[in-house]
């Protein structure tokens, strides 16, 4: 199964925003070792979504992550740009610092080991257990729109928000500066901030 299809909803269904509530059910089941049909690999995934909720990042970009490109001392991870040498930067909140650590004491050289294979039965899995039907517009995808809406939800400016997902499409878009380590830091401590929210 690819990547493209594991995080996309090929346009079926309307792509769905997940909630705080659903997506702590989400890792709490993934992270329970009382259910029987659940995996070794399951917490693995667990943390997954959770640095994908937090920093927008995508799949590919989360499973190509190196630890050499994670910048702990300044709360930013340095995000490769397809083949090319251009990176943008994706500032951590604690809960993604927390977990990138704790998974490096397991693997010096990168966060995650999972196959898109692995990925999408446990998504699957998990989300079954809370809606009957699996809610099919519930995709990985899912997880980077849920980023998008509480950064701006939390007040963050569209501009910090499009550079840091690096979601813009309109061609001429050009920034004159690029923005500082602080704005960045800033939103991703607003985004924090907003955790008591429902979104």
């Amino acid at each position: 199964m690819s990547i493209h299809k594991l995080y996309r909803n090929d346009g079926r269904s309307r792509v769905s925003i997940i909630t705080r509530a659903d997506e702590a059910k989400i890792v709490s089941l993934l992270n329970n070792g009382t259910c029987s049909n659940r995996k070794e690999y399951f917490p693995d995934v667990a943390d997954l979504v959770e640095v994908l909720v937090d920093t927008g990042m995508r799949l590919s970009e989360a499973l190509e992550l190196r630890y050499a490109d994670v910048k702990f001392d300044d709360n930013l991870i340095a995000v490769r740009m397809g083949m090319s040498y251009k990176c943008r930067r994706v500032p951590m909140t604690k809960r993604v610092a927390a977990i990138l650590k704790r998974r490096q004491e397991i693997n010096q050289q990168k966060p995650f080991n999972l196959t898109a294979y692995q990925i999408e039965r446990a998504w699957a899995w998990a989300r079954a257990q809370i809606w009957v039907n699996g809610n099919p517009s519930l995709v990985l995808y899912s997880l980077r729109r849920t980023c998008v809406c509480r950064l701006v939800s939390a007040g963050v400016a569209l501009d910090i928000v499009e550079e840091w997902l690096l979601c813009n499409r309109n061609k001429g878009y050009r920034r004159l500066a690029p923005l500082t380590s602080h704005l960045l830091t800033k939103a991703a401590e607003m985004l924090e901030n907003s955790a008591n929210t429902e979104l």
